[in-house]
């Protein structure tokens, strides 16, 4: 199991305290992996590895780039639910769990850039909830199409909370299953996360790097999906999505578009 200890874990700094100041929240979509039997992200997409939403350590944001916006906002407006949502296999798009987000720190690209880190007091994931079946309340809020995110009203927000909570936490088992998808990956690349160099878990013992080192993240589109890195040099890294840390040499925020 992945190891939870490390001073850079919250409440420990950088961690900060994030109120809930509206009682609302966010719908954010992520990218399932079509051989998971859960819902869980997209571990083996090729050359675009998926970290978040990242169970593991319970965090947002704290190992990608994912959602620079989203979560730039969640700290200034002070909403601390996150619903994520997603398309498993032919399925249409179903609420698989939420984060209810306790704290925050500026992460590699800086706060400049609203790169914060969030961290969750509570998660929980069940199986999924196909949209079009909440109940009317609700579902004329969520089922609309919209593309990575849509904030949600207070009213909406507890609704989802009550009827995630009502239902068998599922969160063990997603969390077992990105763990069975790593290996599955780490057979047939020799790593768990190929795009990254990485060969190892997601853990809190990790954190430290990508918190403590502020550094240039490209944030924007790459469609050549070609980058370099300042630090080491080295001009053919292959990724679909920006990485805040090199494979290679593993510093952080060096990577530029080719």
């Amino acid at each position: 199991m992945v190891k939870k200890s490390g001073s850079s874990k919250p409440p420990n700094t950088p961690w900060k305290p994030l109120e809930d100041k509206t009682g609302a929240g966010y719908l954010s979509v992520y990218l399932s992996d079509p051989v998971a039997r859960y819902p869980v992200r997209y571990v083996t997409k090729p050359r675009d590895n998926k970290s978040d939403p990242n169970l593991e350590t319970g965090t947002y944001g704290l190992f990608s780039t994912c959602e620079f916006d989203l979560r730039g906002k969640a700290v200034r407006d002070g909403r601390t639910h996150i619903f994520f949502v997603t398309s498993h296999g032919k399925e249409k798009r179903a609420l698989t769990g939420y984060y209810d987000i306790g704290w925050f720190a500026e992460s590699t690209a800086g706060a400049g850039r609203g790169d914060y880190a969030l961290a969750a007091r509570e998660l929980r994931f069940v199986d999924p909830i196909l949209l079009s079946d909440l109940p009317s309340s609700v579902r004329d809020v969520c089922a609309p199409f919209f593309r990575l995110m849509r904030p949600i009203d207070t009213v909406t927000t507890k609704a989802l909370r009550k009827i995630i909570d009502r239902r068998p936490d599922r969160t063990a088992d997603y969390v077992d299953e990105i763990h069975r998808l790593e290996h599955l990956s780490h057979f047939k690349t020799g790593y768990t996360y190929p795009t990254w160099g990485k060969d190892d878990t997601f853990e809190w013992g990790h954190a430290a790097a990508y918190l403590g080192k502020l550094g240039t993240v490209y944030k924007g589109t790459n469609p050549g999906g070609l980058w370099r890195c300042t630090s080491c040099g080295y001009r053919d890294i292959r990724s679909k999505a920006p990485l805040k840390q090199c494979p290679l040499c593993k510093e952080m925020g060096t990577l530029q578009p080719q």
